[in-house]
């Protein structure tokens, strides 16, 4: 895994996860954002080697 593929999925779920109403508080959107792209770009080329 690339860091690059990191950042991107990173910065693309904590950009999708900023606009969700359901968490009042806009960091902490982000960050679950940001921590659910990073462990899907973490673990997507495990689940490409299984398909």
């Amino acid at each position: 895994m690339d860091a690059l593929s990191l950042i991107y999925y990173a910065l693309v779920c904590g950009g999708l996860a900023f606009l969700v109403p359901g968490i009042s508080s806009k960091p902490l959107r982000i960050g679950i954002g940001l921590v659910t792209g990073a462990v899907s770009a973490l673990i997507l080329p495990f689940i490409k080697s299984l398909i």
